[in-house]
């Protein structure tokens, strides 16, 4: 699809099966240009999950990373 007449592509990552790729995760962060992180607000573990992907990506992003909150 276009945005403001550019095509971009969007590339949607489940991890909630991260332990595949865990040998990965720092190119999948490097080869991404935005990152939407999503968790269940039931499950504990979702959220654990969610904080590292946001972690990870602060800190392989720091230059660029902005850090926001939709609720």
């Amino acid at each position: 699809f276009a945005v403001d007449g550019e095509s971009v592509m969007l590339n949607i990552l489940d991890c909630a099966m991260i332990d595949v790729m865990a040998l990965f995760r720092e190119l999948v962060v490097d080869a991404c240009t935005g990152f939407i992180i999503a968790y269940s607000v039931t499950d504990r573990e979702s959220f654990d999950r969610a904080c590292f992907w946001k972690d990870l990506v602060l800190k392989s992003r720091a230059d660029d990373a902005i850090s926001g909150r939709i609720c």
